[in-house]
């Protein structure tokens, strides 16, 4: 069984992403692959989300940071230089997400804190969750990623995913609040250094050369935007919006992209 392990110096959230991506599409010799990496601040958004129904548009726009779409489902996260990331990446049929969890949990045990899987698969500390994690799958080849509340600043994770969202109508998939810890707050000797250090210790594999990787689609409003399902917002006008373009607004037909939020005409 060959075994790869990467961590990115990199804490730029496109090119973590990726490399991610790379290593999924690109290292098939390997049946197993780990990547660490830490990110600057940013939302990251599940592949079937909403944007403007999960992200305070403003918030984020006034604070300058960045949108990401994974390529996998799931809820909305918010990554800062406090929260470490973790990707398995591996083939169908040689491993599970249970034995993926138990390199997290065994690492984080170290430092004499046990964590437990509920059942949206998130990894928590008694009644606190403390990790999210997401799925993928394309014909053979599965990852599993997910991230780790070392030291992350709530203000802002709550400022930019906590705020009014009705008006909006939409089949996809919502985020689920849960109540969150951070590691540290349980023991103050961790940090994303040791963690990263001690996850890299408990899984042995072939150190992967560097990789350099950048795909603008991840950047591109096509995919952080032009991805998100139809969808209805009932405001001082009613919008109907397609992959991200207005298509009607009380039942006119338009054809405009949405920009920061459907209210008050805000589009370009």
């Amino acid at each position: 069984m060959k075994i790869g392990r990467y961590v990115s110096s990199s804490h730029n959230p496109i090119v973590n992403q990726s490399i991610e991506s790379y290593l999924f599409d690109h290292y098939q010799a390997y049946d197993l692959i780990l990547m660490v990496y830490v990110n600057e601040p940013c939302v990251v958004i599940g592949r079937h989300q909403n944007p403007w129904i999960e992200v305070n548009q403003e918030r984020l726009k006034a604070l300058g940071l960045p949108l990401q779409r994974r390529r996998s489902g799931g809820g909305t996260v918010y990554h800062d230089l406090g929260n470490l990331n973790f990707s398995f990446i591996y083939n169908r049929g040689r491993r599970t997400h249970e034995d993926n969890f138990k390199v997290i949990i065994e690492a984080v045990k170290s430092f004499g804190i046990h964590l437990e899987v509920n059942d949206r698969k998130d990894l928590c500390y008694r009644a606190f969750k403390v990790s999210g994690n997401a799925f993928y799958q394309k014909g053979n080849r599965m990852m599993h990623h997910g991230t780790l509340l070392v030291k992350t600043d709530f203000q802002s994770l709550w400022g930019l995913l906590s705020f009014d969202s009705s008006g909006f109508e939409q089949k996809g998939v919502r985020s689920v609040r849960s109540d969150v810890v951070n590691l540290s707050d349980i023991n103050r000797d961790i940090d994303v250094k040791s963690l990263t250090q001690r996850i890299i210790d408990s899984f042995k594999g072939e150190d992967l050369g560097p990789i350099v990787a950048y795909d603008k689609t991840y950047a591109s409003w096509q995919w952080l935007y032009g991805q998100t399902p139809a969808f209805k917002y009932r405001g001082r006008c009613d919008y109907q919006v397609s992959w991200g373009i207005i298509t009607h607004i009380d039942g006119k037909e338009v054809n405009h992209k949405v920009a920061f939020g459907a209210e008050g005409g805000k589009y370009v």
